[in-house]
């Protein structure tokens, strides 16, 4: 399974593809590998968002627990944008650790996000600075390191 996912970009891979290898992962119980594929199949439709996340240390108000690497943690993103009132508009998206298991308190590591709102994020580019909220707070900065559009939209 691993070859099969491992090209990059997400250029030619369809959705049935990733559908495909959803189903293949399900029945032999590769759950982590199912994730995996249906988190690449939303970034076919949707598109590819890479950041280089820092998390504010527990001492300065940042989070206590690390940040699971395997999609679970959606947490709010000021991503530049205002509501009338003035205040930060904020979006949700899902957190993708890359290369490691969790992001520790107080740590750093490049993610991928997932927002459930997608077309409200196409202004990013990268070096663009976000940041992650889980209460009022600052818990986190994300710098945008790449910007992939879904084949649709990309023209």
């Amino acid at each position: 399974m691993v070859i099969l996912e491992d090209f990059g970009g997400i250029r030619w891979q369809t959705i049935q593809y990733w559908d495909l290898l959803v189903a293949a992962a399900q029945q032999m119980w590769l759950g982590s590998d199912a994730a995996w594929f249906q988190w690449r199949r939303s970034e076919t439709l949707h598109g590819l968002i890479r950041a280089d996340l820092h998390l504010v240390a527990p001492d300065a108000g940042g989070r206590h627990l690390p940040v699971p690497g395997d999609g679970q943690l959606r947490p709010m993103w000021s991503i530049g944008r205002t509501t009338t009132e003035g205040h930060a508009d904020l979006h949700i998206a899902f957190i993708w650790v890359e290369s490691a298991p969790e992001i520790p308190p107080g740590g750093h590591g490049p993610v991928r996000l997932l927002p459930l709102t997608p077309l409200g994020w196409r202004h990013l580019e990268p070096g663009d600075v976000i940041t992650m909220h889980e209460q009022r707070s600052v818990a986190a900065t994300a710098t945008i390191t790449q910007v992939q559009r879904p084949r649709d939209a990309a023209g």
